[in-house]
Parts: C-alpha cells; sequence; structure tokens
C-alpha cells in the first residue's frame, strides 16, 4: 500500500501542488506527514478502533 500511494504522489504531485497553490516543497512535506500517520495509524489502529475479533 505505502509502495502504492507514493507511486501515485510522484506522479501527481507536480500537478496537485500547482492546482492548490501550494509551494512544492510545503506541499510535499505535508504529504509525508500525511503518509506517515496513515501508515502508523494502519499498523498501530487506536484502541477503540481495532477490529471485533471474528467468531
Amino acid at each position: 500500500m505505502k509502495a502504492a500511494a507514493q507511486m501515485c504522489y510522484v506522479i501527481f504531485r507536480e500537478a496537485y501542488a500547482r492546482d492548490t497553490g501550494i509551494p512544492l516543497k510545503e506541499f510535499d512535506e505535508q504529504a509525508a506527514r500525511a503518509l506517515v500517520l496513515m501508515v502508523t495509524s494502519l499498523a498501530n489502529p487506536p484502541p477503540e478502533q481495532e477490529p471485533e475479533p471474528m467468531e
């Protein structure tokens, strides 16, 4: 999943930054923080979000 997200980002990052008006360096920093948060949350969900055990 992480590799797919990175590939998509590499392909579209300049267009997204341009369309949003955010400087590319700042856009990259924001995207990096978002990706780390996403991957960390998938690996370690908060206790209240852990899936119910299957019976």
